[in-house]
Formats: C-alpha cells, structure tokens, sequence
C-alpha cells in the first residue's frame, strides 16, 4: 500500500538555522508537524533568505495562527 504524502506549505522565514528549529519544535509541541529548510530550496521563495519553517496542508491555518500569536509574520498564501 502506498503511504499518503502531504504537500509541505512554507509558513514562515527566519534568518538562522537555529531559530528555525526552534519554531519547529514549538510547533511540534502544539501538534503540528513541521520541517525546516534553507529558503534557497524552494524557488517560490527567492526573494526570500534565511531558512524556511513549512508544514502540512492540514496544519497551514493552524500553524499560521500560532506563529502570529508567537509575534511572527507567516508568509503570505499563494
């Protein structure tokens, strides 16, 4: 059987590493699984530097909240 696989959406840019993984976790914690990568990877993004939090199409508006309760600013939608 195959595994169902959800198209990761960017929510957010921070500029290090470390404060993306930080996000990560936090999100994780809230119940939303999350993954980090350099913005460089998605090309949508090239205006854009630093590293990329993105999440499940399930978890986008829900992620979306959370981190403007956090004090960050999502990325806008396309």
């Amino acid at each position: 059987m195959y595994e169902q696989v959800q198209r990761q959406h960017p929510v957010v840019a921070v500029g290090s590493q470390p404060a993306a993984e930080l996000l990560v976790t936090t999100l994780r914690i809230h119940g939303i699984e999350a993954v980090t990568a350099p913005a460089s990877v998605y090309p949508s993004l090239d205006w854009v530097q630093g590293h990329v939090v993105a999440v499940a199409d399930g978890d986008l508006e829900r992620a979306r909240k959370l981190l403007v309760d956090l004090g960050h600013e999502p990325l806008p939608t396309g």
